[in-house]
């Protein structure tokens, strides 16, 4: 008896994990080589990418431009500067004047293993004359935005997330007009999380689980 419970204990560690995760197994490695983005805007397309807290999932890839700018123009990779605790997309894309002016919108989404606690928002790029713009404006499904915006706000992040949020809609906007050698060459996102510290109550839960298998299995010895 002892030999077929086994099978059905392994078949439920399974299960759980498949709870836990959904479609983790099913995606590959974000590329940490830049591909054309057309591969990622591919309906089902997804990727992880694993850093020294948990795994991101990256999914639900779309690419718009209200002037023409040709999705051929923009590659993405996994983001090679993100810090050790963070991960993140980079994209590449010659998104200048002239013409003027010239956008484009990228939307994603991100599911991470444990709770996602801030995201930020870098963009690299130049302005040149008075009243150039080159800026990037994102919407997260949490109602929170970033804009960044060159010269003076490249970098800009938020930490001002709902607890135990797992997953995140991201819509972004780049625009730039004005003189010509306006630009925005590149676009970073990356997202940090934090892992779980268990409550009083889950633990003593978890204890009392532990008990009760460790009793049954005892008994079921005898």
């Amino acid at each position: 008896m002892t030999m077929m419970m086994k099978p059905r204990f392994v078949g439920a560690l399974f299960s759980l994990a498949a709870v836990v995760a959904p479609g983790a197994a099913d995606a590959a490695p974000c590329s940490t080589t830049a591909v054309p983005y057309s591969l990622w805007v591919t309906p089902g397309f997804n990727c992880t990418i694993t850093d020294t807290l948990g795994t991101k999932t990256f999914s639900s890839f779309s690419f718009a431009s209200g002037t023409g700018f040709p999705l051929a123009s923009v590659s993405v990779l996994a983001d090679p500067l993100a810090p050790a605790d963070q991960a993140g997309v980079l994209f590449s894309l010659p998104l200048a004047v002239p013409p003027s002016p010239n956008d484009v919108t990228l939307d994603f989404s991100v599911t991470s293993t444990v709770p996602i606690t801030d995201a930020s928002l870098h963009i690299t790029g130049a302005v040149f004359g008075t009243g150039s713009v080159a800026t990037v404006s994102e919407s997260l499904g949490n109602n929170i935005s970033l804009v960044a915006s060159l010269p003076n706000m490249a970098d800009v992040s938020t930490s001002s997330f709902p607890p135990g949020t797992m997953s995140l809609s991201v819509v972004k906007d780049a625009l730039v007009l004005g003189g010509t050698g306006t630009n925005i060459s590149a676009i970073r996102n990356d997202f940090s999380q934090t892992t779980t510290i268990p409550e009083p109550a889950s633990l003593a839960l978890l204890g009392i689980s532990l008990l009760g298998m460790g009793l049954y299995r005892r008994r079921f010895r005898k």
